[in-house]
């Protein structure tokens, strides 16, 4: 079974959603784009494509938010390929109050040499699989000197 959602399929699931009592004053819903900017004044988001569905033709994003003078990046889901460039390029470019990297696709060894380059002020990790990868991540503090933390739910 394709579980792949098309421009088409996410057209109608946002129409269908428009159908319910949507307050569009602080809900828009749209099929994002490498050079789509959504800047409100307050709150700037830059989409940055990554390689993460490449494999499949699909587009995927990494995201960067600027917002009240401070900048962070979310990975959002990166491919395995970080040595083939898929790692973004604002984590070295640019000075980031915050690094969101999610740790599911790669292992913090090979993540290294991206957040020693980095210029983040902090890194969280998110999407962190498989769970023993949490003890290597708690060094990183030491190895980057600067904060680092998993972030996860709790398990009940």
């Amino acid at each position: 079974m394709n579980t792949m959602i098309t421009g088409a399929l996410f057209k109608e699931m946002i129409q269908l959603m428009q159908s319910f009592p949507i307050d569009e004053s602080r809900i828009h819903l749209r099929l994002m784009q490498a050079d789509t900017v959504f800047d409100d004044g307050k709150l700037r988001l830059t989409p940055i494509p990554t390689r993460h569905l490449e494999d499949l033709n699909r587009p995927s994003y990494a995201y960067l938010l600027r917002a009240d003078g401070k900048t962070a990046l979310f990975t959002g889901d990166l491919s395995g390929h970080l040595a083939k460039g898929d790692f973004p390029a604002p984590a070295q470019d640019m000075e980031l109050d915050a690094l969101i990297c999610e740790m599911a696709h790669f292992s913090p060894e090979e993540v290294l040499p991206y957040l020693r380059a980095r210029r983040a002020k902090r890194i969280y990790f998110t999407h962190v699989y498989p769970l023993d990868k949490l003890s290597v991540i708690e060094q990183l503090t030491g190895i980057l000197n600067i904060p680092v933390r998993a972030v996860a739910e709790a398990l009940d």
